[in-house]
């Protein structure tokens, strides 16, 4: 059995190649930017890893999200084991269900109100928020199309305005800029819920050295996706705070997926039934 990669041409699968090579597992590379799928036919028996970037899939086509949920959804129902599959495209998805993960695992997250529809309006809405708020897209990356807006008033006429680019699911979110200290930004990359890498000042490496680093383990574990990047601020009182979570696998998490991904073909091929198991740390970590 070898690891088949699902990719758009624009995510690390180089970097992830050359590790299974160096390891002696075989792969391959699957383009999901055109295709097509037989659904009475069965997938190869493989395991695969999604690497299809979140800024692809989720912008340049707004099909996108949905034609790799298909493919994905189409190889877990035969039961074939995906890396970063289902689970990792409703987070990647949705910063409404990025926050809601981090808060159940104990993290802090910036203070955040949401907006839906698609023709937004203040009207009858109570904020509980203090303004400067910024004003964010629930899907995409964390600051593309991101505005500063200092009072109702001036939230009412960008929402209205023939320049504000709403979301693609339609969910907006308006957050308290106070909240979040942008002098202050690292990022964590967990695999198989064990960390891998940290990218920060010694601010984030004093953070991960308490409960914080117990709390970020947590959510990486109880998410059920294996690859994750934490993108950690600080609010205006010094805490640590999760601001967004990126589902796409880097190159940092490559080295460690490969070893894991070894690990597991050779567990399948000793007849171990492991697609419907989360991968655990000793499993995912050696």
């Amino acid at each position: 059995m070898g690891v088949i990669v699902l990719t758009d041409g624009s995510g690390p699968c180089p970097v992830l190649g050359r590790e299974l090579s160096r390891l002696g597992v075989s792969w391959e590379a699957w383009p999901l930017s055109v295709g097509c799928v037989d659904l009475c036919a069965a997938p190869p028996e493989a395991l695969f890893v999604n690497a299809v970037t979140q800024g692809r899939y989720l912008l340049d086509h707004a099909a996108g999200l949905e034609y790799v949920r298909e493919v994905v959804g189409w190889l877990e129902a035969f039961g074939r084991r995906v890396v970063n599959g289902s689970n990792a495209l409703r987070l990647g998805a949705s910063r409404v269900r990025q926050y809601s993960a981090a808060r159940a695992a104990g993290l802090l997250t910036p203070r955040t109100v949401v907006l839906m529809g698609g023709e937004l309006s203040l009207r009858g809405v109570s904020l509980s928020l203090r303004f400067p708020a910024v004003v964010r897209a629930n899907r995409g990356p964390l600051n593309l199309g991101a505005a500063v807006v200092n009072s109702r008033d001036e939230l009412e006429k960008l929402l209205m305005s023939g320049s504000f680019r709403p979301s693609p699911d339609r969910v907006t979110l308006v957050q308290e800029q106070g909240e979040t200290d942008a002098r202050r930004m690292g990022r964590v990359v967990f695999v198989g819920g064990e960390m891998v890498e940290e990218a920060g000042d010694g601010w984030l490496l004093a953070a991960l050295d308490g409960t914080f680093a117990g709390r970020c383990a947590r959510l990486a574990r109880q998410t059920g996706v294996e690859v994750l990047t934490l993108e950690i601020a600080t609010n205006d009182g010094g805490a640590p705070l999760l601001v967004h979570i990126d589902t796409t696998l880097v190159p940092r998490a490559c080295e460690a997926l490969a070893k894991a991904a070894a690990q597991v073909i050779a567990r399948i091929d000793a007849g171990e039934q492991l697609a419907a198991e989360p991968w655990g740390e000793t499993a995912m970590v050696g």
